[in-house]
């Protein structure tokens, strides 16, 4: 069965011109690009930067590997309009790394990989209660971390180590911010 079309936002639409990261791998960098371009976004539709940000730094490498503009390791299991890239991942089976050939959703625009991923953890049956379970808390670092759990028992990532290695990133996307709006 497939999902119903959601019905955007209106207050965050907006598109955004296409943008361009200038550094790709440093941490500084990506996280200023992140939060200045997509911070108003993202807290409109209700999601916390910092852990958003911080699951992109994991899933790019801090911005090194966005296929297709992937900033989120966005798998596809259907033709989609966004189109597909099939590359090398590594998933953790039966308490071991293997590497397989996935097809990721390939998006034209840093700014379609948002989107992609606002609809994704909004809109599909296995991700859209974590929103609603966090509805109304204050963005801290415990409550990030309770977001990436969920998000991981939702089944978004095989690695054991995903919630500690997303929150390592936490930690350093939230110090640049906080120096960044201090």
């Amino acid at each position: 069965m497939q999902e119903p079309t959601p019905i955007p936002n209106p207050d965050c639409v907006e598109e955004l011109p296409k943008l361009k990261l200038s550094k790709p791998g440093n941490p500084e960098a990506f996280t200023s690009f992140m939060f200045l371009a997509f911070k108003d976004w993202l807290t409109c539709e209700g999601f916390d930067p910092k852990i958003v940000i911080a699951q992109s730094a994991l899933e790019t490498g801090w911005g090194r590997h966005t296929p297709g503009h992937n900033l989120f390791g966005i798998k596809s299991y259907h033709e989609d309009h966004m189109g597909t890239k099939k590359l090398v991942t590594t998933e953790v089976v039966n308490d071991k790394e293997v590497h397989a050939l996935a097809a990721f959703s390939s998006p034209n625009s840093f700014n379609a990989s948002v989107r992609a991923y606002i609809h994704l953890i909004k809109h599909t049956r296995r991700y859209r209660h974590i929103q609603e379970t966090l509805k109304g808390l204050p963005n801290t670092a415990e409550n990030a971390e309770r977001y990436i759990r969920a998000v991981q028992d939702a089944g978004y990532s095989t690695d054991p180590k995903y919630v500690l290695k997303v929150m390592g990133c936490y930690n350093r996307v939230s110090s640049i911010i906080d120096s960044m709006v201090n």
